[in-house]
């Protein structure tokens, strides 16, 4: 573990099927790449223990705030027993501001729904679980994530409601996109919705 952070905190080892793909996913209802095993172990001297495990490849993470999530392929067929991982610590965040494309007028409680990776995902999640993966967007329109990966790419989807100017219509209007952003410590992104998007 980083000698730099907390060691009063948790952090997490997470198991998966060693042929799982670790793409990004972002539509929870058809989420399946769950984790087959998740336990908590404190931070005091970083190692773990987990028993039980058929004789299989897994991909193992091990992930905890403050940390960057750090994998490797662990063989239980060949007799791995004990492992070595070296886990940095991350201070990425992704944050900005959403912005009307034509006013360029803060847009506030817009909600803002970040995708996942599945290291960041838990066996018992269901579709109610991944709000913790949404934020709406203050006064100013700005919002922000923490615990991501740097450098690692996320993609955002806004959602808003827009007034109808004209008295026949409903009044309004659903507004929704979607971009490709990569979290880092310093970015600070401005995204415009059009009311065309």
């Amino acid at each position: 573990m980083p000698p730099d952070i907390s060691q009063d905190d948790d952090f997490k080892v997470k198991l998966f099927p060693s042929n799982m793909s670790m793409e990004q996913g972002i539509d929870s209802f058809f989420e399946t790449r769950k984790p087959l095993v998740s336990r908590r172990f404190k931070r005091t001297n970083g190692s773990f223990s987990i028993e039980g495990l058929s004789g299989a490849k897994y991909r193992l993470y091990v992930v905890g705030d403050g940390l960057r999530a750090s994998g490797i392929t662990v063989d239980l067929i060949s007799g791995d027993k004990e492992i070595n991982l070296f886990v940095k610590p991350s201070s990425a965040h992704l944050h900005g501001q959403v912005l009307w494309a034509d006013s360029k007028e803060p847009i506030r409680e817009a909600l803002v729904r970040r995708s996942w990776y599945p290291w960041e995902l838990e066996p018992y999640d269901l579709t109610a679980s991944f709000r913790r993966f949404e934020v709406s967007t203050d006064e100013q329109g700005r919002f922000e994530f923490k615990n991501v990966m740097e450098g690692n790419r996320y993609t955002l989807q806004i959602g808003c409601m827009d007034v109808e100017k004209n008295p026949a219509s409903s009044g309004k209007k659903l507004i929704s996109k979607r971009i490709d952003v990569f979290a880092s410590k310093d970015a600070d992104y401005i995204i415009y919705v059009g009311r065309g998007d």
